[in-house]
C-alpha cells in the first residue's frame, strides 16, 4: 500500500480534542485500557498527514513526536510497525523465517508455505482466525513485527487449502514510504515467550493478554520515564523481565488419557475399524488445541506400536489382516481403568460435515454409455434414437429386450 511514493496533501498539527477523539476510537477498536498505553501517546506534538497513495487512496497518517504510529483508512485505524514494537500483543502473529523479510519488503504478500508452524496445518492451527482481520508478521527469531496486513483466508480455509495460497495481504511493511517519514529506525529485539503459542491469537485474546500484569504492554509502560520522548523509547526498547519457565508436558500421559476417552466414545457396533481412523477421529478429538500431541514425540513413536502396547494391557485387540494395515477388532469396555473415565458432553461421534452451496446437485454419477452407430442404428431408430446419439447401458439393454420381445425372437428353449 505504501511501497510506492505517495503525495502529501497537508501536514498540520491537530488539536487536543482531535487527538482525544482519535485515541478514543483507537482504544475502542482494539478494546484497550487507556491507562496501559497513555505513556506512548502522551506527547502533545501530534501531526496529521493527509496523503494520497499511488493507487489513489486517501489516507491519514498520525505522527506522535515525529514517529508515525497510527494509519487511518476509512474510519479504521492501523498500527504502524513502530507502534507494534511497543505493542507486540495488539494483533495476531504469523511467524516467518528471516530470509523472507527481504521478500516482504519488496512488496510480496505472505503465502501459506512461508508461514512457520509447529506441525502440519490442522483445523485449529490458527485458532479460529477469521478472513479479513488485521494481523502482523514476525520472524521466528524476533517477535518485533515487520509487516501489517489482512488475513486472506480463515483458519478453516487455510486448512482446506492444504497449506497453499495466500495467507496475508500486506498493507504496511518495514522500510516502505511510511517508514521514510522517520530519519532512521532500528528494529528492536523482542524475544518470544519460552513456551510459545502454536497459533496466532484473535484480537479478543490479545486484548485480554494486555490486561495481565506481566504483559509486554505493562512492562513497556513501567519502563517508560516521563522525561523520554517516543523516539528514544523505540531505540532503547527491550524486555528486561524474564519469562517464567513452565513445566514440560507429559505427552505419554496425555496420549493415554485421550486413548481411554476414545475407547469410551467409540461404540462396539463401529468395530472393526482401522487404527489410523480410530486415532484421528476418536483419540485426538480429546486433546487440548494448545497441545501438540505428536505421536513421534512419545516413547511409542508410532500409532501401531502404541495400540499393540494397549493390547498387551488388555484394552483392545488389534490384528493385521494385510501388511501395513492394522485393524481394531475388539474393545474391553469392562477394563478397570475405563470405569472412571468420562467423555465431555460437548464431544460427540465425529462426523464429516460438508458445507455445499445451495445449488449444489451432489457428487457426480459415473455410468457406462453406448453410442448408436453402424448396423444397430436401424434397430434403435424404431425407438426414436438417432445415429451418433448416446444411450446408457441399462437403456440399451431395455431397448434390445423390447425389440426381441416385440418381434418374438426369444429362443423357445431359453425365453430369457
Amino acid at each position: 500500500m505504501f511501497l510506492k511514493p505517495f503525495s502529501v496533501r497537508s501536514n498540520s498539527q491537530i488539536k487536543s480534542c482531535e487527538k482525544k477523539q482519535l485515541l478514543n476510537s483507537f482504544y475502542k477498536q482494539y478494546g484497550l485500557d487507556p491507562t496501559n498505553v497513555s505513556e506512548i501517546f502522551k506527547t502533545k506534538d501530534v501531526h496529521r498527514l493527509k496523503i494520497i497513495t499511488s493507487s489513489e487512496i486517501k489516507v491519514n497518517i498520525y505522527k506522535f513526536g515525529n514517529i508515525p504510529l497510527i494509519i487511518e483508512n476509512e474510519n479504521e485505524h492501523l498500527p504502524t510497525v513502530y507502534l507494534l514494537w511497543q505493542f507486540p500483543n495488539l494483533l495476531p502473529h504469523f511467524k516467518v523465517h528471516e530470509n523472507l523479510v527481504s521478500v516482504l519488503m519488496k512488496g510480496a504478500d505472505l503465502m501459506l508455505p512461508g508461514v512457520v508452524t509447529d506441525g502440519p496445518i490442522l483445523p485449529y492451527t490458527f485458532n479460529k482466525i477469521e478472513k479479513g482481520i488485521l494481523c502482523c508478521i514476525s520472524t521466528t527469531s524476533n517477535r518485533a513485527p515487520i509487516a501489517i496486513g489482512r488475513t486472506a483466508l480463515s483458519n478453516y480455509d487455510m486448512y482446506m487449502s492444504a497449506g497453499r495460497g495466500k495467507a496475508v495481504s500486506v498493507l504496511h511493511v518495514m522500510g516502505d514510504h511510511v517508514c521514510s517519514l522517520v530519519s532512521s529506525f532500528n528494529r528492536p529485539i523482542l524475544p518470544w515467550p519460552i513456551i510459545d503459542e502454536v497459533s496466532p491469537k484473535t484480537n479478543e485474546e490479545m486484548d485480554n493478554a494486555n490486561d495481565e500484569s506481566k504483559s509486554p504492554v505493562n512492562m513497556l509502560s513501567q519502563q517508560t520515564s516521563d522525561d523520554k520522548n517516543i523516539s528514544e523509547e523505540l531505540d532503547d526498547l527491550h524486555l528486561e523481565e524474564p519469562f517464567e519457565l513452565q513445566p514440560s508436558l507429559d505427552l505419554d500421559k496425555i496420549l493415554r488419557e485421550c486413548f481411554l476417552k476414545g475407547l469410551k466414545l467409540i461404540k462396539i457396533s463401529q468395530l472393526p475399524i482401522q487404527v489410523n481412523i480410530f486415532y484421528s477421529q476418536y483419540v485426538l478429538v480429546h486433546k487440548s488445541p494448545s497441545v501438540d500431541l505428536d505421536i513421534k514425540k512419545t516413547k511409542f513413536k508410532k500409532v501401531g506400536l502404541f495400540l499393540k502396547a494397549m493390547q498387551d494391557e488388555g484394552f483392545v485387540e488389534v490384528t493385521e489382516p494385510k501388511s501395513g494395515v492394522l485393524m481394531l477388532n475388539h474393545i474391553n469396555k469392562d477394563h478397570i481403568e475405563l470405569r472412571g473415565v468420562t467423555v465431555p458432553a460437548s464431544i460427540t461421534n465425529p462426523k464429516v460435515e460438508c458445507h455445499w452451496p445451495g445449488d449444489y446437485m451432489g457428487p457426480p454419477q459415473i455410468e457406462d454409455i453406448r453410442i448408436i452407430k453402424g448396423p444397430v442404428t436401424a434397430l434403435f431408430s424404431q425407438f426414436g434414437y438417432k445415429s451418433g446419439e448416446c444411450i446408457s447401458q441399462s437403456e440399451a439393454r431395455r431397448t434390445i429386450d423390447s425389440y426381441v420381445r416385440n418381434n418374438k425372437l426369444q429362443l423357445i428353449t431359453d425365453p430369457r
